[in-house]
């Protein structure tokens, strides 16, 4: 009894082992390229985001903060990827330029390229919606 409960643990930690929680999307695989739509904090007012990515590793991003004007801004580029092949960088300017590519959504992340902690973390998600 002893011995089939050890093996029983032991196959259930290797099975946990082997399982993967990663959501991120190497730059080769399909899939990646896309519209993602969202809205994120801003200083004074939540920001309208809709980031369009290419295949051509082009991009055009357009946002709108939505209490302060109905005016709409627009960036377009070409972005490169990291070493990792899991976060993209736009040539943006001011806007921040960092992306962590997931499975059907994007991840914005701070200005040097980390992700964004706190309470309000999770609204820096953009969902694939095209």
């Amino acid at each position: 009894m002893k011995k089939t409960i050890v093996t029983v643990i032991t196959v259930c930690f290797l099975l946990g082992a082997c399982a993967s929680t990663d959501t991120t999307v190497a730059k080769n695989a399909t899939g990646w390229a896309g519209v993602y739509a969202g809205t994120t904090p801003g200083a004074d007012s939540a920001i309208r985001v809709v980031l369009t990515l290419r295949s051509d590793r082009t991009y055009s991003l357009t946002w709108q903060y939505i209490d302060k004007s109905s005016d709409t801004f627009t960036a377009q580029g070409g972005f490169t990827w990291n070493k990792a092949g899991d976060t993209i960088m736009l040539d943006a300017g001011d806007w921040p330029p960092y992306y962590l590519i997931g499975q059907g959504f994007v991840t914005q992340l701070d200005m040097s390229g980390q992700k964004i902690t706190g309470e309000l973390a999770d609204q820096y998600v953009l969902k694939l919606v095209q």
